[in-house]
């Protein structure tokens, strides 16, 4: 099948890949359909499968703007179990901003740190020194994702959205090129 946009990255478990319309189906059931998925992800709910199909359709179509956007599929099942994406890119400044979100049958089975951690792998080498992953603060296993991808703490910023009818703190992590992994060396 041939997938326009993204580049592909494999790793050990894992299709990093562009979505294509035939997602739909995976998206909704384990990503857009499901508000615990969605507590911490700022993504509009779906309630039926074909608000799902419009929200990749839309996706699919602006590869050329969302040029970081991949479907996370397990290599032996060819399932597609997540997503993750590059956003807020500042190619001037030579950072972006990774978000992502994972069925709840994959939590903690390691998935979403191996995506994070080739993501991060990848955006170094396209020429991204700093990159950038945020977490309401509630969310103490993201987190943890991010610190086991290799990811140093930043800091908090108070109130800085309005989600859920309710403001949230937001805690940020980093990676820079070449410092981080030094510094664990």
């Amino acid at each position: 099948m041939e997938h326009k946009g993204t580049q592909t990255i494999i790793t050990e478990r894992l299709i990093l890949r562009s979505f294509c319309l035939e997602d739909t189906e995976m998206f909704h059931k384990h990503i857009g359909n499901d508000k615990k998925v969605q507590e911490y992800f700022l993504m509009a709910f779906s309630e039926t499968e074909e608000q799902t199909r419009e929200f990749i359709a839309d996706l699919v179509g602006k590869y050329d703007e969302r040029k970081y956007w991949w479907a996370i599929e397990l290599k032996d099942s060819h399932e597609v179990i997540g997503q993750i994406l590059g956003i807020n890119a500042r190619d001037y400044f030579f950072n972006i901003e990774i978000g992502y979100s994972i069925g709840q049958l994959y939590w903690n089975k390691g998935y979403t740190t191996e995506a994070l951690k080739a993501v991060i792998d990848f955006l170094h080498e396209v020429g991204y020194h700093r990159i950038v992953c945020a977490f309401i603060t509630e969310n103490l296993a993201s987190k943890r994702v991010m610190e086991k991808a290799g990811m140093e703490y930043e800091g908090i910023r108070k109130d800085e959205i309005f989600y859920r009818n309710q403001f949230f703190d937001v805690g940020y992590m980093y990676h820079i090129k070449g410092e981080v992994d030094e510094k664990k060396a």
